[in-house]
């Protein structure tokens, strides 16, 4: 379950990127069909593109508590 875990959330306010903490109990996850995917981020990362169905997985509704929102600090300095 690990990879399906959540347990910060980014979004951007007024122009910052903010992060929040959250919780939540173990998500109950359904297999999903028929996905299709169309992303470009592995191949531009210079990484081969995958030859084998993408693996998908589906929660229908997840209840989170949410901390306050905060701004992330700049990394350069």
């Amino acid at each position: 379950m690990f990879l399906t875990a959540r347990f910060r959330l980014y979004a951007k306010r007024r122009g910052c990127l903010v992060y929040a903490d959250i919780e939540h109990a173990p998500w109950p996850l359904y297999r999903a069909h028929d996905v299709a995917i169309h992303e470009t981020l592995v191949e531009a990362a210079g990484l081969p593109a995958p030859q084998v169905r993408p693996l998908a997985h589906f929660a229908p509704r997840v209840d989170v508590l949410v901390a306050k929102p905060r701004a992330m600090r700049s990394l350069a300095g």
